[in-house]
């Protein structure tokens, strides 16, 4: 809850001190009627949103201003509302088998839902609530708030990861080989792998003048069969002219979803097609491009910016006699981004293994540099012996959902193991990553949270005391 779970706990402990001198005055009737009245004053100028349900219906009893802000509505509309009204309508069945089953075990741990703006927009809250008695009845008084901000921010900051993973590999592709020949080869697989096209080449010249042209390098899936006889010339049409004029007049990708009706289109299968020009500093431009064989296919936002930015690589790898050097360059830019949060941030393969990690995820789990951490399996480091940690959720594992059903895991509070064989309390966020369609790792963040945690705890009892 942070800050404003704390000023509710101040305000909590203040009213209450002041105003059990009184209730000793009063009569049993007056004394009732004076707890209620507490009890709705606290709720309705809580800074936290807050609400009321009957267990037994699921109607909402009490609610105040600030819960009625992620829903669009005023308090009043929002009294009398059944609690699966709140969320979206196709999974209210999913909500009231939650409700119903948090009811039976006594108690509700903080979870991420979504409610329903009443302008339609599904608004994802963090909630934790746990049963009262009210007035001789029992319910379930409910805290949360709109992470709409954060939510947006972790995906951000997931898609850069995986944008800086996938640069990773281009990298490695390129500095691997001994020579450029090789490099380009290397280069122009593992751009077909990285985006799931059927057919990446490399075309030389890039220019509408030019009377033929060449593919010196190819990669194609088995399905999809080679198009052109590396290193022979291919007469250029009027087709292949305007597509290196596209490609020419714009600093972006030039993108064709849907191809239109050509005979050398259909002989080489091709549904959809993505270039861009890659000048290097010497010499005639080239064009880098890759084919949708399979289907037609949308190209993302971010896959077109991805694309640019390896069209880039090209050129250094074309053109500068200084490649190693441009990739330390690279490399050390990518840590310093990947190091510059303060959550711990780390990537695995599919067997579990840590094959990225940031200078944070070293120091919160006791590690003098990440580099320790890398081909370790980070289920043994953070969870080994660890008493009453939850690792059948771990992301380390192959037969974990992320692995087996490619979903998203949340860990509200984790119990990790540091170096030292300390343990602290972590929320932890994972998400796998794709290739192909197949999940071939995951990426994952955590932040200490025992603070946040021991300020929790005292909220609660003093909510247990109302």
């Amino acid at each position: 809850m942070g800050k404003s779970g704390n000023k509710l706990h101040r305000r909590v402990g203040a009213q209450t001190r002041l105003e059990e001198e009184k209730i000793r005055e009063l009569s049993p009737d007056e004394a009732l009627a004076a707890s209620e009245h507490k009890y709705r004053t606290l709720i309705a100028n809580a800074n936290d949103a807050i609400l009321v349900a009957n267990t037994e219906t699921g109607i909402i009893l009490n609610a105040n201003r600030r819960a009625g802000e992620p829903l669009g509505l005023k308090p009043s509309e929002i009294i009398g509302l059944h609690q699966t009204r709140l969320h979206p309508q196709e999974e209210a069945d999913t909500y009231r088998a939650i409700f119903q089953d948090h009811i039976r075990k006594g108690e509700w741990g903080e979870e991420e839902m979504i409610v329903l703006h009443s302008s339609g927009r599904r608004v994802p809250v963090e909630f934790r609530a746990s049963v009262i008695d009210l007035d001789g009845q029992t319910a379930i008084m409910g805290i949360f708030r709109d992470i709409s901000t954060r939510k947006q921010a972790e995906e951000a900051q997931y898609a850069h990861l995986h944008y800086l993973e996938k640069m990773q590999r281009i990298i490695s592709a390129v500095g691997k080989p001994p020579n450029p020949e090789e490099g380009l080869t290397n280069v122009i697989s593992t751009i077909r792998e990285v985006f799931g096209s059927d057919r990446a080449w490399l075309l030389y010249p890039c220019d509408p003048e030019t009377k033929s042209w060449s593919v010196p390098v190819e990669s194609t899936t088995q399905e999809c069969p080679e198009a052109f006889q590396a290193g022979q010339p291919v007469p250029t049409e009027s087709t292949t002219r305007q597509i290196f004029r596209d490609a020419l007049n714009s600093d972006e990708p030039a993108v064709m979803e849907q191809m239109p009706e050509d005979k050398a289109f259909r002989r080489l299968s091709i549904r959809s097609q993505m270039t861009i020009a890659v000048q290097p500093r010497f010499g005639k431009p080239w064009l880098l491009g890759m084919h949708q064989c399979s289907h037609e296919r949308t190209w993302s936002a971010e896959e077109r910016h991805l694309f640019k930015d390896i069209a880039a690589r090209i050129e250094d790898l074309l053109g500068s006699q200084h490649l190693h050097q441009e990739l330390k360059k690279s490399e050390q830019a990518t840590r310093q981004l990947i190091d510059s949060t303060g959550e711990g941030i780390y990537g695995v393969d599919a067997d579990g293994n840590c094959t990225l990690a940031n200078r944070a995820c070293a120091d919160l789990l006791g590690y003098k540099d990440a580099s320790e951490l890398i081909g370790k399996q980070m289920r043994q480091l953070t969870h080994h012996d660890c008493p009453g940690a939850r690792s059948s959720t771990f992301i380390a594992c192959r037969d974990c959902i992320v692995f087996q059903e490619g979903k998203n895991i949340f860990g509200a509070d984790l119990l990790f193991q540091r170096a030292d064989g300390l343990h602290f309390s972590a929320e932890f966020r994972c998400h796998p990553i794709y290739e192909e369609g197949v999940v071939t790792g995951a990426a994952a963040s955590f932040t200490d949270i025992t603070a946040r945690r021991r300020a929790e705890r005292v909220l609660q009892k003093a909510y247990d005391e109302l």
